[in-house]
């Protein structure tokens, strides 16, 4: 566990599911749920190493060999919604062993409005070099730039040159060879005698733009509607798809039972402190009470079950 702890963080990993050992156990380390199911058959492992847990984790619940008993094999169920997920430990005979906490979904933002854009264009020029005349062997030099021909028998100087384009001369250059290396700088006016030089006439380049707009965020919303829900206890929801019910033990018995009366899983219960809110104990989702009320927890979505 100790050595996985960088990789699980950089991912934000919220659950570690491992098998191969002959065990169950359930553990919870830095807010991650380690599950081991390797108890597909007999064959039980000691929890030889159980004292190598790092420091702060929490070993919920094992089985291994000294303490299966006439658990023979087992399995692990994980149910998931939109808010919590929860793991649940059967033996072969598919009867409840363990359940765990709810671990619950990460947290997210929606929203509306506008989005991020960015457009981009790439490098280019608008001075289309491969239309200008006398471009010699073809060769561009760069943005506005090329090696040209003709050059002291037509157009004299670097001026002339731009200047037949509709253009004004910006830099000018003696080449090296017939090609686009630099000799030496020259002046837009200065004359030689030489057939070539390197010419840059005015232009604009483009080296891209970026537009970018803020987003526009919206609160999170429950898709519970638990205000609709029967038997709320003083109208009160505790949050998100949480309730305050009434009538507990004499009409749902449990809290699975109520949140199946709307077509719902139930993923927490707890025991409640005086009519409200305040948790007063954790209870599971079979958990039967001599009470009228209790908080229940439901599922927001429909479950899927690995």
């Amino acid at each position: 566990m100790e050595w996985m702890r960088p990789l699980l963080a950089k991912y934000n990993v919220t659950a570690h599911l491992s098998g191969h050992d002959h065990c169950l156990a359930h553990s919870v380390h830095e807010g991650v749920h380690h599950v081991l199911s390797g108890a597909g058959a007999d064959n039980w492992y000691s929890a030889s190493n159980i004292d190598e847990y790092p420091s702060g984790a929490d070993l919920k619940w094992y089985i291994e060999s000294k303490n299966h008993g006439s658990t023979i094999g087992g399995f692990v169920a994980i149910t998931m919604d939109v808010d919590a997920a929860l793991f649940r430990y059967y033996n072969e005979k598919a009867e409840l062993l363990f359940t765990s906490e709810p671990k619950p979904a990460r947290e997210y933002t929606p929203y509306t409005g506008t989005t991020t854009t960015t457009t981009f264009i790439p490098d280019t020029s608008e001075c289309l070099e491969w239309t200008w005349p006398d471009v010699k062997y073809d060769q561009i030099c760069g943005t506005c730039t090329v090696l040209v021909d003709k050059w002291d028998s037509k157009y004299r100087n670097c001026d002339g040159y731009c200047r037949s384009l509709g253009r004004a001369c910006t830099a000018a250059w003696e080449e090296s060879g017939d090609t686009c290396a630099v000799k030496e700088n020259i002046t837009c006016s200065q004359t030689m005698d030489t057939s070539d030089a390197i010419c840059q006439c005015s232009g604009t380049a483009y080296t891209g733009t970026t537009t970018t707009t803020a987003n526009e965020f919206i609160p999170d919303t429950s898709p519970c509607d638990e205000a609709s829900w029967p038997d709320l206890d003083h109208d009160l929801v505790c949050g998100t798809c949480k309730v305050l019910v009434n009538e507990f033990d004499s009409k749902y018995r449990n809290c699975r039972g109520y949140c199946r009366s709307i077509n719902r899983e139930c993923v927490g219960a707890w025991e409640e402190a005086d009519d409200d809110c305040v948790v007063e104990a954790t209870m599971t989702c079979d958990t039967t009470l001599d009470s009228s009320d209790a908080i229940c927890e439901c599922s927001g979505a429909g479950l899927v079950f690995v």
